[in-house]
This record gives structure tokens, C-alpha cells and sequence, in this order.
């Protein structure tokens, strides 16, 4: 896999990020990162976020499709965007955030990634416009 992006998607919505990127958040001391190495050069990793924020479903309108007897899972989860979360983050410490819910059909599903308003300015001084309206939560 050759990229020149810091950070970007799969088809299957997994994220993965560049060493560069890693370094990043390391350097800044960014709360609720993890980093699987993809490759042996550790160039590319594959990124999920460990502190979660509630999804606000019922508000939002989201669909839960064909809940499985055995697993107690659904087949699809759709309707993650716009993003309605029960509360906002609070901590003004720069930290990544992800859904309580995962968004998709079959085995392609995952949370949504969010930002707080302190790591959406380091990141847009370091990776310019990287974020999505609706990435960013919490007070500036």
C-alpha cells in the first residue's frame, strides 16, 4: 500500500494513518490513540480511538436492521451522520474519541472518529484540512 496521506480511509472504513502521523500525536501527547503497525518498515498503521462518546441513536434517527438471535448484533446499523451524541467531551486536553456505536452492514462496521476542539486546531496547523464537519466536539 503507497500512499502520500497522513490519514486516510479504507473501502471498509478502517482508518490508517502514516508514521508521521503517529509521531504527531505522540509528540502533541494526544489522549485515546492506538496504533497497530501494518507493515514491517512501520510506515503505516492501522488507528482506532479508545475513548468513547455516546451516540445519540434514538435522536438521530438511526436503524437497526436484521438483530441476529445468536449474537444479539444487527446485520446494518445506518444513520450515523449528521452525528448526534447524548453529551459532549469536556476535556480540554487534545483527544481523539470514537462512537459507542459501529455504522455499516455485515462485517464492515465501525465506529465513528471524532476530534475535541484542541486537537482540531493541531491538526489543522499540522495536516491542514484533514476533519469533516461534524469531526469536532466540545468547547474551543
Amino acid at each position: 500500500m503507497r500512499t502520500k496521506r497522513d490519514l486516510f480511509s479504507t473501502y471498509d472504513s478502517r482508518t490508517i494513518v502514516s508514521n508521521r502521523f503517529k509521531a504527531f500525536c505522540e509528540a502533541k501527547e494526544v489522549k485515546g490513540t492506538c496504533f497497530f503497525p501494518l507493515n514491517p518498515k512501520g510506515t503505516l498503521y492501522l488507528f482506532t480511538a479508545t475513548d468513547i462518546l455516546e451516540f445519540d441513536s434514538e435522536r438521530r434517527g438511526t436503524r437497526f436492521v436484521d438483530k441476529c438471535g445468536t449474537c444479539e448484533k444487527f446485520k446494518s446499523v445506518v444513520g450515523a451522520t449528521p452525528a448526534y451524541l447524548k453529551e459532549l467531551p469536556t476535556d480540554p486536553h487534545p483527544t481523539f474519541y470514537r462512537s459507542d456505536l459501529e455504522f455499516g452492514s455485515g462485517r464492515e462496521k465501525n465506529p465513528l472518529l471524532f476530534v475535541n476542539a484542541s486537537l482540531a486546531k493541531l491538526l489543522e496547523q499540522e495536516f491542514g484540512n484533514v476533519l469533516h464537519q461534524g469531526d469536532v466536539f466540545g468547547p474551543d
